[in-house]
């Protein structure tokens, strides 16, 4: 059974959440969490609708921003996943700097 046809997106939301949490409290799980974030934006489940997409691509993008603004603990592959969620490279130098 896929795993994906279970989820909805506010169980998806709570996974974002959690996974943006320990990287708070756990850096060192950093690039393994935001590769699995990366995952998870390409192959959202096709249950979704386009709306409920937008809306964990949104959310995501936004605690990824939090994360960034807040934080001096930023790699590439957080960047390249907020370019890959529709980020300018101006917006990520603002949130940078």
């Amino acid at each position: 059974m896929n795993i994906y046809r279970v989820l909805f997106s506010n169980n998806l939301i709570a996974i974002i959440e959690s996974l943006m949490s320990i990287i708070r409290y756990q850096p060192d799980f950093m690039n393994r969490i935001l590769q699995t974030l990366e995952v998870l934006q390409r192959q959202l489940p096709e249950h979704l609708t386009e709306s409920q997409i937008e809306n964990i691509k949104k959310i995501l993008k936004c605690k990824l921003v939090n994360f960034v603004k807040h934080s001096n603990n930023t790699n590439s592959n957080m960047i390249e996943l907020l370019n890959q969620l529709g980020a300018t490279p101006t917006e990520v130098y603002r949130f940078l700097f």
